[in-house]
């Protein structure tokens, strides 16, 4: 920090402006913002801005200069200004377009003397540079503080937002949608935080099923809404998903297995197969996942639960047992086998030889 106090003192009253390269003094505000060091960055901007108007990056610099009036000065009407000021001199500039919808955004949300915006825009910048917590810690107190500002609901959605798509925290992503849905009943943002929270359920282990449903709700819900056939789209990707069982075990501990009994109940499948005595467990386990693969596929419904029973002598000693709801990971038991039950198995084969 001394030694970036230092540079900024060294360009403020050492080295005359003129004889500064232009990019230099740019590069120089953009790594300070760029750092975090946004009131010297403040201060660079406006010395290059009033310096150098007619440079190509000049927008760009006013468009910084003007957030930067915010979420550190915590003047939204000079940020206004200066916004407005980019759009007059430099109205065919890339950034004057930005410029109109960033004035337009501080004038209607700079309730409560612009403090619950000047906390929006710090969250912003720290998200975009991946400071995530902290990002979630100033909308938290812009949603406590100014509960009633314009702002607030936006806040939740970003929060919600980011525990989402940046941490993976999908659990505390769907509790604060469903806080703002709570909070904010009125909200503009209630139906984008619907679809939201249905994606954040999809990228939840196991709740494939789930979510599918609550993607096929919110396209019932909103036909004509843009994000409708999105959802539908989604929720046939969900439910392929969650009707097929994704094996777990190599192939090459598959062994053969016969079929002894079928039961095709109204919502639910079951079925008994016979493998050969002396496999072992990881044979077992191999064969019952092919078992429920190719033989559920015979249920009458692709969301029916399945289950299989694998016998080495029907129905007498058993080998396990394979246990699958669609949207969910299959359920394995493996009998633990002991020399009783190997004995058994043996006497059963020679009574069962012509």
């Amino acid at each position: 920090m001394k030694q970036l106090i230092l540079l900024l003192l060294a360009g403020l009253f050492s080295v005359p402006a003129a004889i500064r390269a232009d990019d230099g003094q740019l590069a120089f505000a953009e790594e300070l913002y760029r750092t975090g060091d946004e009131v010297f960055a403040l201060l660079e901007y406006r010395r290059f801005v009033f310096h150098q108007p007619e440079h190509a990056r000049a927008p760009a610099a006013l468009l910084r200069l003007a957030r930067l009036q915010i979420t550190v000065a915590g003047q939204p009407a000079a940020a206004r200004e200066t916004a407005q000021t980019l759009v007059a001199k430099y109205p065919r500039a890339p950034e004057a377009a930005e410029a109109r919808e960033f004035a337009d955004f501080v004038e209607v949300n700079s309730d409560f003397d612009g403090q619950p915006l000047q906390l929006w825009l710090k969250a912003e910048n720290l998200a975009g540079r991946e400071r995530f917590e902290p990002a979630i810690a100033l909308l938290r107190k812009l949603v406590e503080s100014f509960p009633e500002a314009r702002l607030a609901d936006d806040a939740l959605f970003r929060i919600a937002s980011i525990q989402h798509e940046s941490l993976g925290q999908t659990a505390a992503a769907r509790e604060t949608f469903a806080l703002l849905a709570r909070s904010y009943p009125k909200s503009d943002l209630l139906v984008q935080a619907e679809f939201q929270a249905a994606r954040a359920l999809a990228a939840t282990e196991g709740q494939e099923a789930a979510a599918a449903q609550a993607l096929r709700r919110f396209a019932a819900r909103h036909p004509n809404h843009a994000l409708a056939k999105e959802a539908a789209n989604q929720a046939t990707t969900l439910e392929r998903r969650s009707f097929v069982v994704e094996r777990q075990f190599e192939a090459a501990f598959v062994r053969e297995y016969t079929v002894r009994r079928e039961a095709k109940g109204e919502a639910a499948y079951h079925c008994d197969i016979q493998v050969a005595a002396g496999l072992s467990q990881r044979e077992v386990q191999a064969t019952l996942e092919d078992a429920l693969v190719k033989e559920g596929a015979k249920r009458a419904n692709a969301k029916d639960p399945v289950t299989v029973q694998a016998y080495f002598n029907y129905p007498v000693t058993k080998a396990g047992k394979a246990a699958w709801t669609p949207g969910n990971q299959p359920q394995y038991e493996i009998e633990r086998r002991q020399t009783k039950h190997l004995l058994l198995d043996l006497g059963l084969d020679i009574l069962s030889q012509p």
